[in-house]
Formats: structure tokens, sequence, C-alpha cells
């Protein structure tokens, strides 16, 4: 049986956040060597702007979070299965859910697996050993 997850990008609204794309993944949803290494090593040194230059393009920055939603979707999926969008009113979690949501263009990654918070901090900051000892 695999790991399951669900990878929510999260954009603003006016009252908070709300999710603009869930990810369901089948298999390989843990942090350690699965998913989550992989969604920090992706977005580890990009950042989010508003408009971009070749400097941006090169720097492989987002440009805004439709482009980051786009970007990790297009970066996940590599064939058939594993990989879903899923309905943004299905409240299913997965072993493993990861939110990923930016503010003033950092990005941010809240980690969370078997209803514990693993990690909640910025991309650029995370080192494997702050979870060492806290999957199951």
């Amino acid at each position: 049986m695999g790991t399951r997850s669900v990878t929510t990008i999260e954009g603003p609204t006016g009252t908070g956040t709300a999710p603009l794309l869930k990810i369901y993944t089948q298999y390989d949803g843990y942090v350690e060597g699965g998913l989550g290494e992989e969604l920090i090593d992706f977005l580890r040194g990009r950042r989010v702007v508003n408009g971009y230059s070749m400097q941006d393009k090169e720097d492989r920055a987002f440009n805004g979070l439709g482009c980051l939603a786009a970007s990790i979707v297009a970066h996940l999926k590599d064939g058939i299965g594993n990989v879903y969008i899923q309905a943004l009113d299905d409240d299913y979690e997965g072993s493993y859910n990861y939110f990923i949501s930016e503010d003033d263009g950092r990005i941010f990654i809240r980690m969370v697996g078997h209803g514990r918070v693993l990690y909640n901090g910025a991309v650029d900051d995370f080192t494997l050993d702050q979870i060492a000892g806290d999957e199951d």
C-alpha cells in the first residue's frame, strides 16, 4: 500500500488564505526520501514574482502562485497514475499533507505527517534533521 499525500497550494484571499490547487499523490508521500524532499529540492532557492524579467527566468522564479502550482504539477507528473489533481472541495487528507504558500516572494511549506506538524517555515530554511525521528 502506498503512502498517500495531498499537496495544497494556498493563495491569499480578502480574509486569509484559500486553496488554489490540491494535488493527490498515491505513493511515496513521506518526507524523507519521498515527496517532501522532492518538493523542497524543487522549490529551494526560488521565489515568487509579479511579472518577470530574463534574470527571473534564469533564477527559475515563479510568476505568481498559478505559475508555481503549474510548475509543481509539471515537475511531479511523469506518466500515468500516482499524481492527480484533487477537487478543491474534497477534504481528503493523506498520511502526509503539504501546504505551500508565499509571502513577499518567499516560499513557505507546512509539512503535516500523521496529524502532527513536522515543519512550518520557509523552504530555504528547511533541513531534514528538523524532522528527524518524527516520521512514522
